[in-house]
């Protein structure tokens, strides 16, 4: 990717999130508006989401050697994760 291309994807986001700041000033429904912002971003960068087809683990892992989370975090969520 060329310089120029990166720097109009930054000014893209910046722009999309002056527009969310707007919205929030203007007293719009902040869900919505942050919805909008995460859309024009994900198209700028050509990142739509997907759905996976593979479901994240929901129970906690128990590995003891964690010591940074001791299992209390879910598997995707612990930095000790290999």
């Amino acid at each position: 990717m060329r310089l120029r291309d990166m720097y109009n994807k930054l000014e893209g986001v910046k722009e999309a999130i002056k527009v969310y700041h707007m919205a929030l000033d203007n007293r719009k429904h902040g869900g919505v508006a942050q919805d909008k912002c995460i859309k024009s971003i994900e198209s700028i960068l050509n990142m739509p989401w997907s759905a996976s087809n593979k479901p994240l683990k929901s129970e906690n892992h128990t590995h003891p050697e964690c010591s940074i989370c001791s299992g209390k975090h879910f598997d995707f969520e612990c930095p000790d994760r290999e």
